[in-house]
C-alpha cells in the first residue's frame, strides 16, 4: 500500500482516483485554462513574428529576385489577413514551373510546392526536396532560405 501512495504522490490527484472530487475537477479545469491561455499567447506572438518576417524579409527578397529575371518570368502574389490587411503568406512561381507557397498557419510556417493541373486546380507535390526546405520558426525566414526555394522551383521546371 505504501508503494502505491509513493507512486501516486507524483501524479495529479485526478489521475489515480476512480472518482474525482469536485475540487480536483475544478483544479484540473483551472490548469487546462491556464495552459491554453499560455499557448494562445505563444501562438499570437509567433503569428506576429511571422507576419513581420514575411513583410520585412520574404517579400523584399522575392522582389529582388523578380528584378533579376526577364519581365513576366518570375511572378509572386501575397496572401493577406482579412482582419488586419497584413501579409500572412506569399506564392511565387517561374513560368512553366511549380508554385511555391510560404504560408502562416496557426502559428506555424508551411512551405508547399504546388503544380497546376489542366483544369486550373492546384495539387500539392509531396517531394523530399520540399520537406528538406521546411521552415520551423520565423527566424528561418531568411533571404538565403528564399533563394534556396527559388532554386528548388527552377530544379522542378
Amino acid at each position: 500500500m505504501s508503494e502505491r501512495v509513493i507512486n501516486s504522490a507524483r501524479l495529479p490527484a485526478w489521475s489515480y482516483k476512480a472518482t474525482p472530487e469536485p475540487k480536483d475537477l475544478a483544479e484540473k479545469f483551472a490548469a487546462k485554462i491556464a495552459a491554453k491561455k499560455v499557448e494562445e499567447e505563444r501562438i499570437r506572438k509567433t503569428i506576429k513574428q511571422i507576419k513581420k518576417r514575411i513583410s520585412a524579409t520574404v517579400i523584399p527578397s522575392l522582389y529582388e529576385i523578380k528584378g533579376a529575371f526577364p519581365n513576366g518570368i518570375f511572378q509572386l502574389k501575397r496572401q493577406y489577413n482579412a482582419s488586419d490587411d497584413e501579409a500572412v503568406g506569399v506564392y511565387f512561381w517561374l513560368s512553366g514551373g511549380p508554385i511555391i507557397a510560404i504560408l502562416s498557419d496557426a502559428g506555424k510556417i508551411a512551405v508547399k510546392m504546388l503544380k497546376l493541373r489542366q483544369n486550373g486546380e492546384a495539387s500539392e507535390l509531396l517531394l523530399t526536396d520540399i520537406k528538406q526546405q521546411q521552415i520551423s520558426s520565423p527566424e528561418e525566414l531568411t533571404r538565403e532560405k528564399i533563394l534556396s526555394l527559388v532554386e528548388l522551383a527552377i530544379d522542378h521546371i
